[in-house]
């Protein structure tokens, strides 16, 4: 874009365009002296009817500083000014003007821009801010407790959730986690877009090592700009699935006369801060050649 020129006793429109909170942007200005005397210069904002002020905080609207807010040009030369916009909230600059003031004895001359644009947070909204896994069983590499009496399936040694994240905004957006996999938490997602309207499914995987507590704070980020962020809890626990009495380890149907029906019954405790589920299996058939039969036949919790 090429330059344009700001005339004394005219107002010109500077466009800074609709920007994401925490984003930047930054626009060149050049003060040239093409008089045969060095002058004094100082850059104000004016915001309505407030009282001029100098560009000094960038943590207040309107956001926005410049690289030399005051000092001289010589003759046949020329200044550059870097007027950068950096939103922290949501805001507009809409009645806000840039002025270069050049103090030329009891009158000031005036260049003035007025600026437009402003800020907005992306409209993304998380199904929740928080969760907590419960006690969930060691995952298979992790810890195990001695005597542990029954294997689990690899599916009840993890927990997942799935985090749906709807853009409520009229226009894409990309959303992304800083957050690097743990051996127990896994977050799964890379880069991706949500269109306008839509949502995306972010699944949230818990698989604790050790038994203890975890907490994780995760942080998401919505156009590289917005911080968002999930808090996720659990714990880990041992599967303490165990006989009742431990004689029953050995069932013993003593001498049976042929078309007689015998039946024992073993107990299960379940000592685990969750419920199992568990499943009798017969691998090689064994006992099915044997006509030894079992209830309940299919995965019970």
């Amino acid at each position: 874009v090429g330059r344009r020129s700001v005339y004394v006793g005219s107002v010109e429109h500077l466009e800074l365009g609709t920007m994401q909170v925490h984003e930047q942007r930054t626009v060149n200005l050049y003060l040239g002296n093409h008089s045969k005397k060095n002058f004094s210069y100082r850059v104000q904002i004016q915001q309505g009817s407030r009282k001029p002020r100098l560009l000094d905080d960038f943590e207040r609207p309107p956001y926005l500083a410049v690289s030399q807010g005051s000092g001289d040009v010589m003759t046949h030369d020329e200044v550059m000014l870097t007027l950068t916009y950096a939103p922290r909230d949501v805001h507009t600059l809409e009645g806000t003007m840039l002025q270069i003031v050049i103090p030329s004895g009891p009158v000031e001359t005036l260049f003035q821009l007025a600026l437009g644009g402003g800020a907005k947070r992306s409209r993304v909204d998380f199904s929740f801010v928080s969760h907590d896994f419960g006690p969930c069983f060691i995952a298979k590499d992790g810890a195990t407790m001695a005597g542990e009496p029954l294997a689990t399936t690899e599916e009840q040694r993890y927990e997942m959730i799935e985090l749906v994240a709807t853009n409520r905004d009229d226009t894409d957006c990309l959303i992304s986690t800083t957050f690097t996999r743990e051996p127990w938490l896994d977050v799964q997602l890379n880069g991706a877009m949500i269109e306008a309207g839509r949502s995306l499914r972010i699944p949230i995987v818990f698989s604790p090592r050790e038994v203890c507590d975890y907490m994780q704070r995760v942080e998401f980020l919505v156009n590289d700009y917005t911080r968002m962020y999930v808090d996720i809890r659990g714990r880990g626990c041992p599967l303490r699935l165990e006989l009742a009495n431990l004689e029953m380890q050995h069932v013993d149907f003593g001498v049976a006369v042929g078309g007689e029906t015998l039946s024992k019954s073993v107990r299960l405790v379940n000592k685990s801060p969750r419920p199992v589920t568990f499943q009798l299996t017969d691998d090689n058939e064994e006992l099915t050649r044997r006509a030894v039969f079992w209830s309940p036949a299919h995965p019970t919790t």
